[in-house]
């Protein structure tokens, strides 16, 4: 999988639910030079303006920084650390439910993984049920 800056922007906006024009007014950020940051267009933005996205979306800037400087990163590791620090720095605002709800979402993913499904693209739906329990299912076609 290949993590880039503008993937990872486009990521923390929509996981808080802003609009490019709500992320726009909070950082002073122009909505044009956030699309074009999310689409890969400009690469290499300032450190000002990254520390603005970071705060806004209350990410370490540092993982922001280091995915700037670096470009894409097709580094598991480094892609973990990033997925973790993201709901490391989520787990302030996250319910108890927003945590069972992860947790069965890991949960069902590790038992693709068991039945030996390698990718999760366009193969499976994940369904979450009231009681919490993930269960991998074919998508309707």
């Amino acid at each position: 999988m290949i993590t880039t800056l503008g993937k990872t922007l486009r990521v923390a906006r929509k996981a808080r639910h802003l609009t490019l024009t709500e992320v726009a007014t909070a950082t002073g950020i122009s909505n044009t030079h956030l699309s074009r940051l999310e689409n890969g267009r400009i690469e290499k933005p300032g450190r000002d303006i990254l520390a603005k996205l970071a705060q806004v979306y209350s990410i370490p800037d540092q993982i922001l920084f280091d995915l700037s400087s670096r470009g894409a990163s097709s580094d598991r590791t480094e892609l973990s650390r990033t997925v973790l620090q993201l709901v490391l720095n989520a787990a302030e605002v996250l319910t108890e439910e927003d945590w069972l709800v992860l947790q069965s979402v890991v949960e069902g993913i590790m038992a693709l993984r068991r039945v030996g499904s390698k990718s999760l693209s366009g193969k499976y739906n994940l369904l979450i049920g009231d009681d919490n329990d993930a269960t991998p299912s074919r998508p309707d076609r």
